[in-house]
């Protein structure tokens, strides 16, 4: 990856050129979606919230669709037992509702 630089330095000239006629900062998946709104619409589309049984409501809203939280994660945005976090969210996982990546955590169903 290459960074702006120096205005008199000859290997800056091609990334503050870039810079000089608008490019655009791009930190993630969303800031190239913000450029193609029909696909930011379909991805909105895509990523509605399901209506999930209220026993799973608070554990639903505190999960992403774009990051997977640790079951620690989990239980301090919630401030639910243990044991109450781990049953929810493997009934949760067998109905589809939301999907885990071993090593990673869990999120929201896409």
């Amino acid at each position: 990856m290459r960074f702006h630089g120096s205005l008199d330095n000859i290997y800056s000239v091609g990334t503050n050129n870039l810079i000089k006629n608008g490019a655009k900062l791009v930190t993630g998946p969303v800031d190239i979606l913000k450029n193609y709104p029909n696909l930011l619409a379909k991805k909105i589309k895509f990523l509605k919230e399901k209506n999930v049984n209220e026993e799973y409501e608070e554990i639903y809203k505190a999960l992403l669709f774009d990051k997977y939280l640790s079951v620690d994660e989990i239980i301090a945005k919630t401030g639910k037992a243990t044991r109450d976090v781990i049953t929810k969210i493997t009934l949760m996982e067998l109905e589809g509702i939301i999907e885990q990546k071993t090593g990673k955590g869990y999120r929201k169903k896409q």
